[in-house]
């Protein structure tokens, strides 16, 4: 059989067309599928091969692959996991004094608040009497 994408084309057509009359794509998909007989997931591929070759979509963001392993994570030795920790504390020790900058801060300016409040408080007594 050749394969010059004429399934998907045609694929990508059909969802289209469905989408337009108010279909999600799954529901598209699924459509397609049982008039053709083929899988959902088959479907969805060749829309989405499509899709990406003409520019309709953007390719989604591949997730970065691990870098280790099980077995090489356990052989690793204690001072690389050692300097990774010491990092980990830095960060953590930055963000408390962050953290702990901000909340004074914000207790100074209720402080400056309420005795701003005293004073107005003060001179709605001394009106009254």
């Amino acid at each position: 059989m050749a394969r010059d994408g004429a399934v998907g084309k045609a694929t990508f057509e059909q969802v289209e067309a469905l989408t337009k009359q108010g279909k999600s794509k799954t529901e598209a998909f699924a459509q397609i599928a049982s008039d053709t007989g083929r899988n959902r997931g088959t479907v969805a591929a060749n829309y989405y091969r499509v899709a990406r070759a003409s520019g309709a979509v953007k390719p989604r963001k591949r997730r970065a692959k691990a870098t280790k392993t099980a077995s090489t994570s356990r052989t690793s030795t204690s001072r690389g996991a050692a300097a990774r920790n010491g990092s980990d504390i830095t960060s953590l020790s930055n963000d408390l004094v962050k953290s702990v900058t901000a909340l004074a801060d914000a207790v100074k300016q209720q402080q400056a608040e309420v005795t701003a409040l005293r004073v107005r408080l003060e001179g709605v007594r001394e009106a009254i009497g």
